[in-house]
């Protein structure tokens, strides 16, 4: 007695991808590291607060200048206080720092040598000369990048580079991207 149900037979054929992993050798240059300091402190709000408290400060000495008399008041004596020290951080910015970093830069032997990369799905790789490092993705606490440099944080304030040119090519590099987009999640 047939019951009505018929059997199938499904044969499924898995192929089995081997995970992509991408090789890069480079050389970090003084304009890499200065870059990637840059990058670093780009997003720290209070460089922009310093800047625009730097534009205001300007526009109030100017209308205090032209509505007043010129003789020093306790207001002045204060704005010209917070310019000096808003004046210094932007001078820091933009002179100090770029100095500082290639000193440091020249003092590092490290980043003068050919260093080689290799990111998979499961973590980075990072070799020179002298040594060793792997990292498992969720050892990063966040990444920045612009058109240049990648900076993969394992530390709040220290960080890996990579730049761009040492990739073969764009797809390559918007791999990596997308590698640190889905992988790196930002914690505090």
């Amino acid at each position: 007695m047939e019951t009505g149900w018929t059997r199938l037979r499904v044969t499924a054929t898995i192929a089995r991808m081997e995970p992509k992993s991408l090789t890069v050798r480079y050389t970090i240059t003084a304009q890499d590291y200065l870059r990637g300091a840059r990058i670093h402190m780009r997003a720290k709000p209070y460089f922009y607060a310093c800047v625009l408290g730097f534009l205001v400060l300007i526009g109030f000495v100017r209308w205090d200048r032209w509505t007043h008399d010129f003789y020093i008041r306790p207001n002045t004596i204060i704005l010209c206080y917070a310019g000096f020290w808003i004046l210094y951080i932007v001078a820091h910015y933009f002179w100090l720092l770029p100095r500082k970093i290639e000193k440091i830069y020249r003092q590092s032997k490290v980043l003068h040598e050919e260093m080689t990369s290799v990111f998979t799905e499961d973590g980075t790789e990072w070799t020179f000369r002298h040594g060793r490092s792997m990292f498992e993705w969720q050892l990063f606490c966040d990444s920045r990048h612009d058109a240049t440099l990648i900076l993969l944080y394992h530390a709040r304030r220290q960080f890996r580079m990579v730049p761009r040119r040492a990739f073969s090519s764009d797809e390559d590099f918007q791999w990596l991207l997308d590698l640190i987009r889905r992988k790196v999640r930002k914690r505090s």
